[in-house]
């Protein structure tokens, strides 16, 4: 095996090199976590992104057993929050240089649900001058 600094220096690797990597431990660790903060820095810089989350609803037609809010759990009271709430966490987000936004929610895929979320999407856009991103994350799409 090479010693940690040539693999360090050589940027891509084998599977096992990787599993000897992250198994490193005193100075070899210490070592590969400058590395890491050296290369992060290097490649985003030293700041942190901001992302705001948006609960937009718990309602799901998919039934996955590890899920909380899976259609068959009578627990949860199921909501969708309004379009005023939705666009004052996205200007909150704008306002507050957030870079982006995670819109959550159950899966649903009715007109209806996927015409709103349009809707709130291009909103959003007009709200922040097209500056913030949006990740969807509506449910599994397989």
């Amino acid at each position: 095996m090479k010693t940690i600094d040539n693999l360090l220096k050589q940027g891509d690797f084998s599977k096992e090199e990787l599993v000897y990597l992250l198994s490193t431990k005193g100075e070899q660790r210490k070592q590969l976590r400058q590395h890491a903060a050296k290369l992060k820095i290097e490649t985003v810089g030293n700041k942190v992104f901001y992302r705001g989350l948006i609960e937009y609803s718990n309602k799901c037609k998919k039934d996955c057993y590890y899920c909380g809010v899976r259609a068959s759990n009578a627990g949860p009271e199921r909501y969708d929050i309004s379009d005023a709430e939705v666009f004052e966490a996205a200007e909150f987000a704008y306002k507050n240089n957030f870079a982006s936004l995670v819109i959550q929610s159950g899966e649903r895929s009715s007109k209806t649900f996927i015409d709103k979320i349009s809707f709130l999407l291009k909103e959003i856009k007009k709200l922040s001058d097209n500056k913030l991103g949006i990740t969807l994350s509506c449910g599994d799409t397989h």
